[in-house]
């Protein structure tokens, strides 16, 4: 199976994502439509986009997917880049609740929850690393740290991983 990280962790969450509450015919939403959703649910908070102290749905969107891709949390990310801004993680519990509902993933979702699978259910884990004995992953220097967490945990049966990277960049 050869793919980038996100046709790998739908095509692995569509088959395994059972245990950590992701059926089978989710739907995954683009950029575009995880930003018409954050507005949606901000408007169902009363949090005007209009309100100069809020940001607008594509930093809402770019410092969740910031949060999730570094694992840290929206608070820290806030906190240390985007301290002007309040309301933010209350925004963002009610985005996740919503995605949840429906049965919507956007495309750091895809990662997040692949990365919970691996680490939650130890079968799934097991039979997935064991079905992918050699990974490689290309241009490694772009990988962030939530995309080399599921690389080590889809290696945990071999460790076999090879990584090519340009060092010039």
């Amino acid at each position: 199976c050869g793919g980038t990280f996100h046709s790998v962790a739908n095509m692995l969450l569509r088959r395994n994502g059972r245990s950590v509450g992701i059926e089978p015919g989710f739907t995954i939403l683009d950029r575009g439509d995880a930003e018409d959703l954050i507005a949606l649910v901000r408007s169902q908070l009363g949090l005007n986009e209009k309100d100069k102290r809020f940001p607008r749905k594509g930093t809402i969107m770019e410092m969740i997917s910031k949060s999730e891709n570094t694992l840290r949390s929206l608070d820290e990310i806030i906190l240390e880049e985007f301290s002007h801004f309040s309301d933010l993680g209350r925004l963002q519990k009610a985005y996740q609740a919503a995605k949840r509902q429906k049965q919507l993933l956007d495309y750091d979702d895809l990662l997040v929850m692949l990365r919970q699978l691996l680490l939650l259910d130890e079968a799934a884990r097991t039979r997935i690393s064991s079905q992918y004995r050699y990974i490689l992953v290309d241009e490694y220097q772009d990988t962030n740290r939530l995309q080399a967490e599921v690389i080590r945990q889809l290696a945990t049966m071999h460790q076999n991983v090879m990584v090519v990277g340009d060092d010039s960049q």
